[in-house]
């Protein structure tokens, strides 16, 4: 498994096309949350993927600078076909981390 952190610049527009297409299917289509799912959050934030040794995405996330004292991070999610393997928690703990590293010192806000 491979853990990439990356801006929106950062990300090609295959990967990013992925994450939302991803994203859709599990907030809107999933849980019938019918909302704006590609919003001003994404411009300024890190998304972290977790891929497979196929580059598969195996589970998502996105984390954010809140503000002076807080970082948080949201759209948690891992594809049904990979479900069930413990990659959430995974996801999660590397998430946390990941966070910890992009704003020391800040708390993080779940």
């Amino acid at each position: 498994m491979k853990v990439e952190v990356k801006t929106l610049a950062e990300l090609s527009s295959q990967e990013f096309c992925r994450i939302v297409e991803e994203r859709v299917c599990v907030f809107v289509v999933e849980q019938q949350c019918p909302y704006q799912e590609v919003d001003d959050q994404d411009y300024g934030a890190h998304h972290l993927l977790l891929k497979n040794d196929r580059g598969q995405l195996v589970d998502y996330t996105r984390i954010m600078d809140k503000d002076a004292d807080r970082a948080t991070f949201g759209r948690v999610l891992v594809p049904k076909q990979f479900r069930g393997h413990q990659y959430g928690r995974q996801l999660v703990q590397t998430t946390i981390d990941h966070t910890k590293r992009l704003y020391p010192g800040k708390k993080i806000q779940i």
